[in-house]
């Protein structure tokens, strides 16, 4: 999976499985969270970007299913300015589905400094 993330090729059904596997290992009790990254500011420590940097609404979506089915359903979100419009409403279908708290930090754009965001409420 890692090597097809670093290519930016899409995951597939047995990936997003996987994803969901670990994500609901990892918020088991005695276990705190799992995280995944959309953003352009998280980057490897070679400063690549993550691999999961374009992770898919359905891999997204695998992940926030196992973590409801063990009983660890709040998400937190980092979202950069340039990708809000399609971020957004994705990862608020995925929360809503379940119900689950969101908590949105939305990066500052140094390029549009002082000219703010558009954020509605999507639904």
């Amino acid at each position: 999976m890692a090597s097809a993330a670093r290519a930016a090729i899409p995951s597939t059904f047995d990936d997003n499985q996987a994803m969901a596997r670990l994500a609901s290992e990892a918020c088991a009790p005695a276990r705190s969270a799992f995280s995944t990254s959309r953003t352009l500011n998280h980057r490897t420590s070679t400063g690549d970007f993550t691999p999961t940097l374009k992770d898919g609404e359905d891999e997204l979506t695998a992940i926030a299913d196992a973590m409801h089915g063990v009983g660890r359903s709040s998400a937190a979100f980092v979202l950069d300015p340039s990708t809000l419009d399609e971020d957004l409403p994705m990862y608020a279908a995925g929360g809503g589905k379940h119900q689950m708290p969101d908590h949105f930090t939305i990066t500052q754009d140094d390029k549009r400094r002082g000219a703010g965001a558009d954020v509605r409420h999507h639904q």
